[in-house]
């Protein structure tokens, strides 16, 4: 959407809600991202986040054949990512403490 960057601010086309419309730009800017990354089927990618930008990658990553996995940690947007197309999900939550981080960096250490 080359237009965005030539001319900047657009008139919303007739018969295109205002709702649509608020999401040409970070759909647009997502599949940049999806586009210079090639996902391929064979390859596996991890979306970190399952917001609004998060559930576009998955489901722009997913169209291009690829794996996927979606971390969150709500719930509800586990499920959503399920639905757009994510394979696997996590809730990195329980191992977010810090007491908890810094035993597994330890282990982690380990295993380098």
């Amino acid at each position: 959407m080359d237009w965005i960057v030539e001319r900047g601010v657009e008139r919303i086309p007739d018969g295109v809600s205002f709702e649509r419309a608020t999401l040409v730009e970070p759909l647009n800017t997502c599949l940049k991202a999806v586009v210079q990354c090639d996902p391929q089927p064979e390859d596996f990618v991890v979306v970190l986040g399952q917001g609004p930008i998060g559930l576009m990658f998955t489901m722009l990553v997913k169209r291009r054949g690829a794996r996927v996995a979606a971390t969150d940690t709500i719930g509800e947007r586990l499920r959503v990512a399920a639905r757009c197309g994510a394979e696997f999900t996590w809730d990195p939550a329980p191992w977010m403490s810090p007491r908890r981080s810094s035993a597994s960096l330890r282990g982690a250490a380990r295993t380098w």
